[in-house]
């Protein structure tokens, strides 16, 4: 007798829990570390988080961020703990405080963009990339084109149009030991003021205008940046620069140190900033699932309206906006909508439907604040 099959498609039920030896979160209490509130000043409440029944603390992002960073999304160096939260020995005590306490410990990881900062010497990445092209070992990092056919990577910090700036004499080439390249002695660099960065070797002797014409990035007037902006960035913040992260070597190198720390123990479960940005959070998701064993993941992801959360991303759910939305919604009164309706109209003296009104917002935005991606793009 053969056997029957039933080639009927039967559904997949796709489960994204944490692994069964990984931490499963029920309440979490979001921490915004910074230089004023230390990885030390966050233990010290551990004992109050727990008796308010919090399961898990939830730290903003650990990385050495810019200088006076005061939410730490704008990271420098993924192979430093904050120095001014208290640094690894810090973050280390705050997780053994957790710990100790029963708690677990979920941490904001931020994998779609580092900071252009001031001085830039202190993106390692992007200064070695800015400095030796197609000879950096960051040079996959990011979205920039490093070709001699191309203009360089716009740097629009310049409070003038160059040709007036060179003019003035207010940039100019000096030599330096730079921090964090101290290894390879005193360099030559470009200063503007606050601003440091690096010479493309060989091209020092040059006349100052022909110098900075050889380099592989262009000063401009900051204005210029809502045009010609060349490289992928953070919504329409100039100083935070998308990285690839989509490519397995910058994940790795990005990432390096947060696994670490998980794997020693010292990191329960990741927080995901904006996977929206990356070029494929698909990817993103199921690698971080991979690396983490299995860990507890949830992403910053606003679901609109009727959307849901793709199936197939290797994460445990949304951070939640969507739920405190239906939260907010049920504790609100409708029969003030009325009163609110009117007030608004008085002050805004707008009776456009918010369809309208949300519409031509967003075609405002595109035509202003993203309209150097939209040239980009197109």
């Amino acid at each position: 007798m053969s056997e029957v099959t039933d080639t009927r498609k039967i559904p997949v039920q796709l489960t994204h829990a944490p692994a069964p030896d990984r931490r499963q979160p029920v309440s979490t209490y979001r921490l915004q570390l910074g230089p004023q509130f230390t990885f030390d000043d966050a233990s010290k409440i551990i004992p109050y988080l727990k008796d308010l029944g919090i399961t898990d603390v939830y730290c903003s992002p650990i990385l050495q961020a810019a200088p006076g960073s005061t939410h730490g999304y704008d990271v420098v160096d993924h192979t430093k703990v904050s120095e001014p939260m208290g640094g690894r020995r810090g973050f280390q005590r705050l997780a053994d405080a957790a710990h100790a306490a029963g708690m677990g410990v979920v941490v904001d990881l931020v994998p779609n963009h580092m900071a252009v900062p001031t001085p830039l010497y202190l993106n390692r990445a992007l200064w070695s990339v800015l400095r030796e092209g197609t000879e950096s070992e960051f040079r996959n990092w990011f979205d920039i084109e490093l070709s001699e056919a191309q203009d360089g990577l716009l740097m629009p910090v310049l409070g003038d149009r160059i040709g007036t700036v060179l003019a003035n004499g207010e940039i100019t080439l000096e030599k330096m030991i730079v921090p964090g390249f101290e290894d390879v002695g005193e360099q030559y660099v470009v200063r503007y003021y606050e601003h440091v960065f690096p010479v493309r070797a060989q091209t020092e002797a040059l006349p100052l205008a022909e110098l900075l014409d050889s380099q592989f990035y262009r000063l401009a007037y900051w204005r210029v940046a809502e045009e010609e902006l060349n490289y992928r960035r953070f919504f329409d913040v100039d100083t935070l620069a998308a990285i690839r992260v989509e490519d397995s070597a910058v994940f790795a190198g990005s990432h390096a140190l947060l696994l670490e720390l998980q794997d020693a123990g010292y990191i329960d479960a990741f927080r995901i900033d904006h996977p929206d940005g990356l070029a494929n959070p698909r990817q993103y998701m199921a690698r971080l699932h991979k690396a983490t064993g299995g860990a507890w993941i949830v992403a910053e992801k606003i679901i609109e309206g009727d959307e849901e959360l793709p199936n197939d991303w290797r994460c445990s759910g949304t951070t939640g906006y969507d739920a405190s939305w239906r939260i907010g919604a049920l504790l609100t009164d409708p029969a003030g909508i009325g009163n609110l309706l009117s007030q608004y109209v008085e002050l805004s003296n707008e009776t456009d439907s918010f369809e309208s009104i949300e519409t031509n917002a967003k075609r405002q935005i595109l035509e202003t604040s993203l309209q150097a991606e939209i040239v980009r793009l197109t």
